[in-house]
């Protein structure tokens, strides 16, 4: 767990890797500010290797960090087929006024709370966003450019139904749930999220950014409060566990009482937070 502490500001950022080993997260100070980001490797770890070498701290002083990075992959001249990471990041610049600039590549996610309130969350890029279906279409194989699939999602603390997740098969062969990445060799092409927000210096402030694997166990109407209060180890934690639990699973989303008991296999994925919040 890295973390930083001056006066009020928490600046701090932390993984569990559950699964697989490739979730990475990032926080630290800047000219006049500060960075949070989680980065969520996916097959291969070519490219989650590579991220892990790299200084945020550069990447978070350059104008566009979402370019930064980008040019960072592609000037590794690496062959990154099969290899890739999503990329949401948040860097905030203090002056007069708070200034936050968000940057997202992928499925991982970044909110925003001002003042108690969620201001901002940040796209999905999946083919359940219609602007990226709209995107991506030129980059997937034809005929059969998707394939049609489902994911367990919980819809309380203790039952879980199945949602909507399906599958990018990219002319090169590979297949992916998000529709864009880092890595890949650009085969997703790239077309980063950015929002800037501007706050008062007196607003009370939180940035949190998560792995998809965090985001996974977080019933967004339910949790609120948990995302809005909890430090980056007790979020951790209440995505550890429900992970590792066994869950009431009704595969059928119209039949939620018809289930059966699991803890799906063991099968578990990383998970990543950071914060930072004045």
């Amino acid at each position: 767990m890295a973390s930083l502490s001056n006066c009020e500001i928490v600046c701090e950022a932390s993984s569990r890797q559950l699964g697989s080993n490739q979730d990475h997260c990032v926080c630290g100070e800047i000219n006049n500010g500060y960075f949070v980001g989680v980065l969520d490797g996916h097959g291969t770890n070519d490219c989650i290797n590579e991220l892990r070498k790299i200084n945020y701290v550069e990447i978070a002083s350059n104008e566009s960090p979402s370019q930064a990075i980008f040019d960072k992959v592609e000037n590794l001249k690496l062959n990154l087929y099969g290899s890739g990471s999503t990329f949401t990041f948040a860097k905030i610049i203090i002056d007069d006024e708070i200034h936050i600039q968000i940057s997202n590549v992928g499925d991982s996610e970044t909110y925003v709370f001002v003042n108690g309130e969620l201001v901002f969350e940040t796209a999905i890029h999946c083919l359940s966003n219609r602007l990226e279906q709209e995107r991506v279409a030129s980059y997937l194989k034809f005929p059969g450019p998707i394939s049609p699939a489902w994911a367990p999602t919980p819809i309380s603390e203790s039952r879980m139904t199945n949602v909507r997740s399906d599958v990018c098969n990219f002319k090169t062969g590979e297949k992916l749930v998000p529709t864009q990445s880092l890595g890949h060799n650009n085969m997703t092409g790239y077309a980063p999220e950015i929002k800037m927000i501007t706050c008062k210096k007196t607003d009370k402030v939180r940035v949190l950014c998560g792995s998809d694997g965090f985001w996974d166990m977080i019933i967004k109407e339910k949790d609120m409060n948990d995302l809005l209060c909890m430090s980056t180890h007790d979020l951790l934690t209440k995505a550890e566990e429900r992970w590792t639990q066994t869950w009431e699973y009704a595969a059928d989303p119209t039949k939620l009482y018809d289930f059966i008991k699991t803890n799906f296999g063991g099968s578990y994925d990383d998970v990543s937070v950071a914060i930072w919040e004045n």
